[in-house]
């Protein structure tokens, strides 16, 4: 019997110490998980800190914040212009909406000023060169004829 009791004391002791190892071990993992997370935070923060524009509101390096938004508001107008030539292509030039609005061929001359307006603001502003806009506006005019069927 105190041999059966001994082989018991000892079997228990063994439990205790091993149940005391697993704690520290799982203890041990977690701390790790823990710091692993930390850093991972800490090195997303990283990237996206370096991901930001330094000059805030601005898209890319190299361009203003005010040349991000001439350049949009001429994507616009080109976009809005090109809406205007569908509904001309569709409808006629002197068709207009149900709702009272103004004949397509309006609408198209108001779009194509505003898209006029648009390069107008980027020239004065400096983004681009209103002689190299001129250029090849006068370039299109005397060589585009040739690509026309009906002109």
């Amino acid at each position: 019997m105190k041999q059966q009791w001994t082989r018991f004391a000892e079997w228990t002791c063994d439990w205790w110490t091993l149940r005391a190892q697993c704690q520290a071990l799982r203890e041990r993992v977690l701390r790790a998980e823990q710091a692993r997370g930390i850093a991972e935070a800490a090195l997303a923060r990283e990237r996206a800190r370096a991901a930001r524009p330094s000059d805030e509101g601005a898209c890319l390096p190299s361009l203003s914040a005010a040349e991000i938004e001439r350049l949009a508001v001429l994507a616009e107008e080109c976009g809005e212009a090109v809406q205007a030539v569908g509904k001309v292509l569709r409808h006629g030039y002197q068709s207009s909406s149900p709702f009272g609005r103004a004949p397509n061929r309006l609408g198209l001359e108001r779009e194509m000023g505003d898209v006029r307006a648009a390069i107008e603001r980027m020239i004065a502003a400096g983004d681009v060169r209103g002689s190299s806009v001129y250029y090849y506006r006068c370039r299109k005019l005397d060589n585009g004829g040739k690509w026309m069927h009906h002109q």
